[in-house]
């Protein structure tokens, strides 16, 4: 339909909509008009008759009166009443208008129906003519009562009651079919007039479409439609411009494109070049070069970066694996180490460079003999540390977590230690299991870490293997059985691939490709110990030998403790086939208080049986006993890394660092003794003697005359000056709890939170059930708005001291604006921030915020 013809229709349309029901209104108005206006007269004949016919209906004599008043309507000239009557009580005609029912009776049904009617009431009638018959009930009053004693009924031509209706029906459908027809020529008119310049305007666009783009479109007005033909005129003139240079800008264009794309290869060859510069870098750091006859390994890495550089395809990530031989001691270990870096492609690749080119260097000093005097507990501990000074010195950028290990050849234990790595498993007759229960270091480059490590060990029976693996072998997409995708969350999960797979890394590897969809690279490394080996034949024991250990038992037994070393010493060249007989031995020369013959015993025990962690004390005591104190030393720091919570190994130490004049490192391991029993008389008698030696020590004086000159300075609220003097005893005492306590709050008070924060968080390594530490970084957390943080720094508090008075009414605070986080938060945040952390005693007594 052209427009044209919907300007009519829609003109026309609002006529129609606009005139014919308000035509309608009207009539519906005059026809209530007039039906009202015959109610009226009606009403008014009937008074009249009423007032005339009421004593003769109620006497019943005569109607006169009443025959006269209705048959006077003849000449009244009422128009369209056709008839007139009253009936009395009886239903007979009294009264009428044309004399033709007086003295007869009104029918039952219709005399019924006019019983009916309460008030004047108009019924329609259908017939010849169609009649409006009005029925008007007449009452008199009689002794206080309202009796009715008959009706006055009316008759009226219904035709010509309406006939004023119908002509002004005839006279609006006249005038508004005049409107119609002059609406009609107004919208042929208006849409002429609309439609001509649109017409113009089309046929001028499709001779534009046709192509002919040299066509203007003629602008006949100043209004919209002439805006419009100027827009498309001018649109046109620059397409015709477009098309005329379109294979010029088309070249321009393409040049422009190839010019980015160009520089894009270039890019991206640029980084595929470094990609693989990395790799390159990275495959000398990751090799298998452990040469045991009794522990196998291997390792397989798969990095989720894929690349491809001129025509070699090769890979890039943060999994690192490395396994190697090295001398400790005068026994071989097998070393190990599986990593993965943080982040993805490049950057996990520098983790794993920086760790690989770290480690290479370890072990080359070790294999240079640099090493070969340590133990294993202490070259692991002490290439934790240098591992984790590196990563640290990072600041935040660069995390790795690793899994670091070494195994005996000869005995199969196995040291290792966990930094949140995926816990290590165990492969054993066809069962896997995870070897630990919890992880307690954090990755390298945390700050903080270095006082809790702890080395755990295992002993591999023949035939077990250990298989490490990075995130990657739990990061597995999985398909459910609605087609849905989601992330494995089922720890155990790996242990199943394991046993499905019989403990093979590489099937292990195929299996997860083949039925999962891999999210990260992903490495496994396994070592095995003497798999696939025949079993070693038990070495045979003479029977002398038999004859004389039961003799000795015997003698031990009795008491005779002396005739049993006679007996037995002459038999230990067979104490390496025989562990238990250099324990005997080894006791009887501690008894006898031949200290250093008990430690060559116990020394060569536990290296047949590293396992006895006992024996590691008996070794460490021994040599202290015989003076030996470096040698003690280092088996003392060995079960130290094993067990860090022996206090009988903690106070051998301590004595032994007190005689080597090493008075720090002594009262270190007393007071950590101290705390893990507060009642111990021996520790605290050790420290009294610790403390004494170290206050005639010039260092100690220095420290202490610092100290004094800072705490003077900090009442004095000089945080500054304050500051340097306890800085200046951490470098003299790196973990000197006073002074790490003061530089803490003077930091606080000059508003450096962050060395605030983290002089109280190396506090609380040390001391971690120092409540003052714990409010006072609550309030640190509290001005940074981390409520939740300053509550469960304040919860600390208060589970060491439940009454300390500044952490329950920090408490207070900080639970206020939990529950009232918006409303109210900004203002309590500044009221509580004004507490700055005070002090004016020791770390024990301060005044708190």
């Amino acid at each position: 339909m052209k427009i044209k013809m919907k300007m009519i229709l829609l003109i026309s349309g609002v006529v129609v909509l606009s005139v014919f029901p308000l035509s309608f209104i009207v009539l519906l108005r005059n026809q209530e008009v007039v039906t009202e206006k015959t109610f009226e007269v009606c009403r008014n004949l009937s008074h009249n008759i009423a007032s005339s016919a009421t004593e003769e209906l109620l006497i019943d004599v005569t109607y006169d009166g009443t025959r006269s008043a209705v048959q006077g309507l003849n000449d009244a000239g009422v128009s369209g009443l056709l008839n007139a009557y009253v009936l009395n009580l009886d239903g007979e005609y009294v009264a009428d208008m044309h004399k033709d029912h007086i003295g007869q009776s009104a029918d039952p049904e219709i005399l019924e129906e006019y019983r009916r009617a309460e008030k004047l009431e108009m019924k329609s009638i259908r017939g010849d003519p169609d009649l409006l018959r009005f029925v008007y009930p007449i009452f008199i009053e009689y002794k206080g009562q309202k009796l009715r004693v008959g009706e006055a009924v009316f008759e009226f031509d219904e035709a010509k009651v309406y006939q004023p209706i119908e002509q002004t029906r005839r006279t609006i459908f006249v005038v508004a079919g005049i409107i119609f027809v002059i609406a009609i020529i107004i919208a042929i008119s208006t849409a002429i007039l609309i439609t001509r310049p649109i017409l113009s305007l089309s046929e001028g666009a499709t001779i534009i479409g046709g192509g002919n783009l040299s066509h203007r479109i003629p602008v006949q007005s100043k209004d919209e439609i002439g805006q419009l033909a100027t827009s498309f005129n001018n649109m046109t003139e620059r397409i015709q411009d477009f098309t005329q240079n379109l294979e010029e800008k088309v070249e321009q264009r393409t040049q422009e494109l190839n010019e980015t794309l160009e520089q894009v290869r270039a890019l991206k060859v640029q980084q595929d070049g470094d990609y693989f510069l990395t790799s390159l870098l990275a495959h000398p750091l990751q090799t298998n070069k452990n040469r045991s006859n009794f522990i196998s390994s291997e390792f397989v890495i798969e990095q989720k970066k894929k690349f491809s550089f001129r025509k070699w395809d090769s890979e890039i990530g943060g999994d690192y694996c490395i396994t190697d031989t090295i001398r400790l001691d005068g026994r071989n270990y097998t070393v190990f180490l599986n990593a993965d870096a943080m982040g993805k492609s490049i950057q996990g690749a520098g983790g794993a460079l920086v760790l690989g080119a770290a480690f290479n260097a370890t072990l080359i000093q070790a294999k240079l003999g640099k090493s070969s005097i340590q133990y294993p507990e202490i070259w692991l501990r002490d290439t934790y540390r240098d591992l984790q000074n590196i990563f640290v010195s990072f600041d935040g950028t660069m995390y790795m977590s690793i899994v670091m290990g070494l195994v005996d050849e000869e005995t199969g234990f196995m040291y290792f230690l966990n930094c949140e790595h995926p816990f290590t498993v165990l492969y054993r007759q066809g069962h896997a299991s995870f070897l630990e229960e919890e992880l307690e270091l954090r990755k390298l480059g945390v700050p903080g870490e270095e006082e809790k490590i702890a080395i755990k060990s295992f002993q591999l029976q023949p035939g077990d293997a250990i298989i490490c693996g990075s995130d990657g072998r739990d990061d597995l997409i999985t398909v459910k059985s609605d087609g849905k995708e989601s992330i494995n969350e089922d720890e155990f999960l790996f242990l199943r691939h394991v046993e499905l797979c019989d403990g093979d890394i590489q099937k292990i590897l195929e299996y997860s490709r083949t039925n999962f969809t891999l999210m990260d690279d992903i490495s496994l490394l396994r070592i095995s110990y003497k798999e696939n080996l025949p079993n070693a034949v038990a070495p045979t024991v003479p029977v002398p030998v038999r004859e004389s250990i039961e003799k000795t038992r015997e003698l031990i037994a009795q008491g005779r403790e002396e005739e049993a070393l006679q007996t037995i010493e002459k038999f230990m060249s067979h104490g390496k086939d025989l562990p238990e007989l250099l324990k005997t031995v080894g006791r009887l020369y501690f008894n006898k208080e031949d200290y250093h013959q008990a430690a060559e015993c116990f020394k060569e025990y536990v290296s047949l049986a590293p396992e006895d962690q006992e024996y590691l004390y008996a070794v460490s005591n021994s040599c202290r006993l015989a003076l030996r104190f470096e040698e003690a030393a280092d088996f003392g720091e060995r079960l130290l890394l094993r067990e860090p919570e022996n206090v009988l190994n903690l106070l051998n130490l301590s004595d032994i660092y007190y005689n080597l004049e090493q008075s720090k490192r002594a009262l270190h391991l007393v007071d950590k003794a101290l705390q893990l029993e507060p009642e111990n008389e021996q520790a605290a008698h050790l420290r009294d003697r610790i403390v004494q030696k170290m206050a005639s020590s010039s260092e100690t004086l220095e420290i202490m005359e610092l100290l004094e000159k800072g705490n003077h300075l900090y009442k004095n609220k000089q945080y500054g000056r304050a500051l340097k003097q306890y800085e200046k005893v951490l470098d003299l005492e790196h973990n000197n709890r006073n002074a790490l306590y003061r530089a803490a709050n003077c930091n606080a008070c000059l508003r450096n939170q962050a060395q605030a924060m983290e002089y109280f968080n190396r506090l609380l390594a040390l001391d971690p059930d120092n409540h003052h530490a714990h409010n006072n970084l609550a309030v640190l957390y509290f001005e940074q708005k981390e409520y939740n943080r300053a509550l469960l720094s304040l919860q600390r508090a208060l589970k060491v001291e439940p009454e300390f008075a500044p952490a329950v009414r920090n408490m207070e605070q900080v639970q206020k604006v939990l529950s009232n986080r918006g409303e109210g938060a900004n203002e309590a945040s500044r009221d509580y921030a004004d507490r700055k952390p005070v002090g004016s005693g020791s770390t024990g007594s301060e005044n708190d915020a």
